[in-house]
């Protein structure tokens, strides 16, 4: 049976909305955050306390990409810094 409710203007079929809801509490996993591989590579030497300069020499990369790189993570995880980031990452380990 499927449930339709009148909200304002739209139709909503609760059925599909819960059906999405149960997909993504099966299918999530930690690192399904929207990290990339390469994101993850990054983070795990912050982690390590690299430098950017450290981390762009290692990977190849020239320190604009990996400051790029560390943006993107920071707002993925939802941190603003990178002692944040690496108590993130710790904690993750850890889970």
């Amino acid at each position: 049976m499927t449930l339709y409710l009148k909200r304002s203007w739209h139709w909503i079929d609760y059925s599909l909305v819960f059906f999405r809801l149960c997909w993504y509490i099966i299918n999530f996993h930690e690192e399904d955050m929207g990290l990339t591989p390469r994101e993850i590579e990054i983070l795990k030497l912050v982690a390590n306390g690299l430098s950017n300069q450290n981390i762009a020499e290692r990977l190849f990369l020239s320190q604009g990409t990996v400051k790029n790189y560390i943006s993107n993570l920071y707002s993925k995880i939802g941190v603003k810094n990178r002692s944040a980031a690496i108590h993130y990452w710790k904690v993750r380990k850890q889970g």
